[in-house]
């Protein structure tokens, strides 16, 4: 997901080269077939922390909660 987005940023949309649009559509096309995939896989997630979290577990000082991998700092609502 994370290298989607930072391959997704480096594309520029102000091309007058045809060949070089019509790949940034492609895939964007191809990131938006992926997300139903990520989308599940970021729910289940968010489900194991929060059982987890019920359950008293201690989290190791590298954990990356789902709020931090949702909304990591200074991308706040950017996606």
């Amino acid at each position: 997901m994370f290298q989607s987005r930072s391959d997704l940023e480096q594309q520029s949309i102000e091309t007058s080269n045809t060949s070089e649009a019509v790949g940034l559509i492609t895939y964007v096309q191809s990131l938006k077939r992926k997300m139903k995939s990520w989308e599940k896989q970021v729910d289940m997630y968010k489900e194991a922390q929060r059982l987890l979290e019920r359950q008293r577990f201690q989290f190791p000082s590298t954990w990356l909660y789902r709020y931090v991998v949702m909304h990591p700092p200074g991308c706040t609502g950017t996606w």
